[in-house]
Parts: C-alpha cells; sequence; structure tokens
C-alpha cells in the first residue's frame, strides 16, 4: 500500500511539473525565424532604431562570437521577468554551444495597468564577467533612468554600450564600478572631447558634416553618449571608446543565428 502511495505521489509530482513547464513554454516567445537578435515584441523602438542595434550586435557577434539578444515584450503573462530572460536565452540558445556566451537583454515597458521591468541573463560562460552585482548596476544605472522618459532606445542602447565591451573582456567590471561613480563628470568630459573632436575634423576637412552613411539620423546625446559618423564618444568613461567599429553603420552583413549557448540562472534587473 505505501509502495502504491510513494509511486502515485511520484506520478502526481511529474504531471505537475509537466504543466508548469508547458505553461511557462507557452509564454515564452517563439525564436526568430529567420533569427534576430533584436525582437522589438512591444514596438517601442523605431523600424530604424532596431536596424541599427541589430547591426551593431551582428557585428559584435562576428567579431567576439558573443551573442547579445535584445526582447521587449508587452507582457510576461505571469511569469517572473527572471525566469522569462533565462528561458528566452535556454530555448533561443543564445551564444556559443563551445563558450555559453549569451546575454539576453528583457525589457517589459510600464504601462498604466503593471510596473516597467527589464532584466539582463548572463549565460554560463560570461556570468564572471558579468555577475549579477554588475547586471543590477547596469540595470538601474543604465536603462532604469530613461525607461523612467520614455526613452527605450536611449536605455537599451546605454546598457549594450556597457554589456559588451565587459563581455568582450576589453572593460572590467570593476572599471565600470569605478566609472559609474563619476558618470556626470565623465559625460560632460565625453561631450567637451566629442566636440572638440568634431571642430577639430570640421577644421582640417573644411566639411560641416554631411557625406556620412548609415546611423547618422540615429545619434544620441547624454549617458547614451554621442555618435560622429557612426563612431561612440563619451559616456562612462574610455570604455565607450572601445567599441571601436563594432557600433554603428548599416549593412555589414546579417546575423548568422544563434549557437546552442545555455543559461544557468546568472543576471539581475529591476523596476520602474
Amino acid at each position: 500500500m505505501k509502495f502504491h502511495i510513494i509511486k502515485n505521489s511520484r506520478a502526481v509530482i511529474m504531471a505537475v511539473m509537466l504543466m508548469v513547464a508547458a505553461t511557462v513554454m507557452a509564454q515564452v516567445p517563439a525564436r526568430p525565424d529567420p533569427p534576430r537578435l533584436v525582437n522589438d515584441l512591444a514596438g517601442v523602438l523605431t523600424a530604424k532604431q532596431v536596424q541599427w542595434l541589430e547591426d551593431s550586435l551582428a557585428r559584435f557577434d562576428r567579431r567576439t562570437s558573443n551573442q547579445v539578444a535584445i526582447v521587449t515584450i508587452d507582457d510576461l503573462g505571469g511569469l517572473d521577468p527572471a525566469m522569462m530572460a533565462y528561458e528566452i536565452g535556454q530555448r533561443w540558445q543564445v551564444g556559443t554551444a563551445e563558450d555559453n556566451n549569451g546575454i539576453v537583454i528583457l525589457v517589459k515597458p510600464k504601462t498604466a495597468g503593471s510596473p516597467g521591468r527589464a532584466f539582463i541573463a548572463t549565460g554560463y560562460g560570461l556570468e564572471g564577467a558579468l555577475p549579477d552585482a554588475t547586471c543590477k548596476m547596469i540595470v538601474e544605472r543604465e536603462m532604469i533612468p530613461h525607461f523612467k522618459q520614455g526613452d527605450y532606445f536611449g536605455g537599451i542602447e546605454a546598457a549594450v554600450a556597457v554589456v559588451c565591451p565587459i563581455a568582450a573582456g576589453e572593460y572590467s567590471k570593476e572599471r565600470y564600478e569605478k566609472d559609474s561613480g563619476n558618470s556626470l563628470i565623465a559625460a560632460f568630459a565625453g561631450l567637451f572631447g566629442a566636440l572638440l573632436i568634431f571642430f577639430i575634423i570640421v577644421k582640417v576637412t573644411g566639411k560641416s558634416g554631411g557625406g556620412g552613411k548609415g546611423n547618422s539620423g540615429t545619434g544620441t546625446f547624454g549617458p547614451g553618449g554621442i555618435f560622429i559618423g557612426g563612431l561612440p564618444l563619451g559616456g562612462f568613461g574610455s570604455h565607450r571608446g572601445s567599441r571601436g567599429s563594432d557600433f554603428g553603420g548599416f549593412g555589414d552583413g546579417g546575423f548568422g543565428g544563434f549557437g546552442g549557448g545555455s543559461f544557468g540562472g546568472g543576471g539581475a534587473g529591476g523596476s520602474w
């Protein structure tokens, strides 16, 4: 009798687990086909902003093999944002199977009936470079201030500007934490430096702009940096310039597809 009770209990537990898994699977967005790194399911970005981010992240993927997937979603379907971000990373297999170097930046915009939520989930291979505390800092310092103003592109771009160089080993989490404490000073310094370079270029070439192509219309001012001819300048310390040619511009080839990465629970988020 006892054996049958234990056996039946295990069957019930298994059935419940399957039901929960099915519910979660139903809420997670389907893997994009054709594959894309930027999936604005909530419709908070313009087509040009989506394409600029897509091209930039595809170029970053080709150079470093690190894959950063951006997903905006208007409804979490009752799931915790952490679970949604992990499940997207796991089911879409963001990152490579060899290095598990995927990152999912999830954004649920604020609405009249629900708070805004953001979460950065990291694959196994990037949990050391981007620990939970650093992800939390990026969400709170880079993303949410923009989101509170309704600037979703600015918040996402600002997060990418920090996440990518840290993931690539070109900028450390320790340096970021130090620079973030002087973000206002760094922002003004970046603005001054960018304007100085711009005027030097104008003086040397005798031109006041023009001739640029690609994303010249997507440049932004403030913590997100300043873009002149596709080159990012300013922002939090000198790491913004480390992005070099990985960001900005169009038409350098599309995203080749997700590589089989796995996620184990690393990351952090916030709300507004």
